[in-house]
């Protein structure tokens, strides 16, 4: 997966590729920690706020309603590491940069669920913010294929 990082400042764009299909596309509007998103042919509205719990910062998602839908927990020992929530589905991440590309790996129940990439100097100018966005959009896509793909199962049966 290939993500483009589009405009700048406090209103940047974010654009999940596999090959030339677009997968996701994410408008963020950091002034208010929002952000909308087409992922799938379903449009959904969200908001990110960072909830402190006996001494542990977390990054909560909230849909349009203000119900928390999922959260981000980073690790105390490990940097740019954590569990990510969405919904009942849960999976790790770690960030890891390597010679001028920045690395994302998301696992789920010990499986790799996928890679993807970018610049590390694109990744170095997004602010905290925009990287927790960032990947619950990514996981907010995991999410609707597995949740799409229990459907088509169902459908078939």
């Amino acid at each position: 997966m290939q993500i483009h990082i589009l405009g700048s400042g406090n209103n940047p764009e974010i654009e999940i590729y596999d090959g030339a299909e677009k997968l996701v596309h994410t408008k963020i509007d950091s002034e208010v920690s929002a952000f909308r998103i087409n992922c799938l042919n379903v449009k959904r509205v969200f908001s990110v706020h960072e909830e402190v719990i006996k001494k542990r910062t977390s990054t909560v998602l909230l849909n349009e309603y203000s119900q928390a839908l999922g959260k981000i927990e980073n690790d105390q020992l490990l940097h740019q590491t954590g569990i990510i929530e969405v919904e009942d589905m849960q999976m790790n991440y770690r960030i890891r940069g390597v010679e001028g590309e920045t690395y994302i790996f998301f696992t789920e129940q010990s499986a790799d669920t996928f890679n993807c990439f970018l610049s590390t100097e694109i990744f170095n100018s997004l602010n905290d913010t925009v990287v927790s966005i960032f990947l619950f959009s990514l996981c907010w896509y995991v999410y609707l294929s597995k949740k799409k793909q229990g459907v088509l199962s169902l459908a078939l049966s």
